[in-house]
């Protein structure tokens, strides 16, 4: 089932700059995200319950990016029944240590390996689950649209015949074009400056590991700046969602002191939610359809959707209708606009034979 990984001759994607960095991300972190509560057990259930209902009778299955261990004890639950192997795959040492400590303390019986999501470790696999993983791929290496479509290509490869993929992570909105942010509260006016001034610089990260990113932004005009004495911007609308969904996650990584306010090293702020489209050289975000076209289309049809379908999260929009308010033209529900911002794609592949 395990095997070295192989690194194509046509290109070597770089995952030491993510690897160093994903190593010194706090203890905090992980043990946050691995939130063992009976609340946070039953939603991570729910997120991954739909892969054992195209999954009848499997002997191996992986989790990449084990995290704090919490999917990996999710997966071994869902599946007690079988007779499976469950396996974590990680890059980073401090997740691969903190989930077996974890695992080990609830019984857990599964093998974790360390490997990029690039280059995936396995063979043979009959279920692979890629829950918000990503757009750490797309985020953290030098040419994050390659690593994008190469983990996709590797995953593919991966599986067994009629192997399963599940995959969630952020939607990017459907409607394009400018909308008019305005900010209703001081928290979302001096994070959108925190934000200006911090995502995407790497300010934290040695510098010659990210010169030659391809998504580092260089200056922050892609932005516009808040005059003192205005309260709003006219913005892309990806650009405004990925903003707002920076700020949700940073509003909670303080409530669980992950990080200081307006830290530049929070690790989050390196991070693109929503990944430009790989095949374009223009900075256009992929909402769920044009998702789905690209990973049939850069793994060579290997791979055949079976189910697609959007998670919207309700208590999140309300959560940012209460420090934001978005303008449209043709838009008279700002609700349907919010209601598109945190949408997660719920996402089921099938290897075709």
């Amino acid at each position: 089932m395990i095997e070295k990984p192989c690194y194509p001759e046509e290109k070597i994607v770089n995952i030491n700059p993510a690897k160093d960095h994903l190593n010194r991300v706090p203890d905090q972190y992980f043990n946050a995200i691995n939130n063992c509560t009976e609340n946070e057990y039953k939603r991570t259930m729910g997120k991954l319950s739909p892969i054992r209902d195209f999954l009848t009778d499997p002997s191996s299955i992986a989790s990449v990016g084990v995290g704090g261990g919490l999917e990996v004890r999710v997966l071994a639950d869902l599946f007690k029944d079988k007779k499976i192997m469950i396996v974590g795959v990680d890059l980073c040492d401090n997740a691969l240590r903190i989930a077996s400590k974890y695992l080990s303390e609830n019984n857990v019986q599964a093998q974790l390996i360390k490997g990029s999501a690039v280059y995936l470790p396995l063979k043979n696999v009959d279920g692979i689950v890629l829950s918000a993983i990503m757009h750490e791929i797309y985020s953290y290496v030098q040419d994050g649209r390659f690593a994008w479509m190469k983990a996709l290509k590797s995953a593919a490869n991966s599986l067994s015949d009629n192997g399963i993929i599940l995959l969630r992570d952020f939607a990017a909105p459907d409607e394009k074009g400018d909308i008019r942010l305005s900010f209703l509260t001081e928290d979302s006016r001096r994070f959108y400056k925190y934000f200006r001034n911090n995502f995407r610089f790497f300010s934290s990260w040695q510098q010659d590991d990210v010169k030659c990113f391809n998504d580092k932004r260089i200056d922050n005009n892609d932005h516009p700046d808040i005059k003192d004495d205005e309260g709003s911007v006219v913005i892309p609308f990806g650009q405004a969602a990925e903003m707002m969904l920076h700020f949700k996650t940073y509003q909670s990584d303080i409530e669980n002191d992950c990080t200081a306010p307006f830290n530049i090293a929070w690790k989050e702020i390196d991070e693109r939610y929503l990944p430009f489209n790989p095949r374009r050289e223009n900075c256009e975000t992929m909402n769920m359809n044009e998702y789905i076209k690209e990973i049939v289309s850069c793994c060579d049809n290997k791979l055949e959707c079976i189910k697609s379908e959007l998670s919207p999260r309700p208590e999140v929009a309300q959560y940012l209708m209460k420090h934001f308010e978005i303008v449209k033209d043709g838009f008279y529900n700002p609700k349907q606009l919010f209601n598109q911002i945190p949408a997660k794609m719920e996402l089921v592949f099938k290897k075709v034979k």
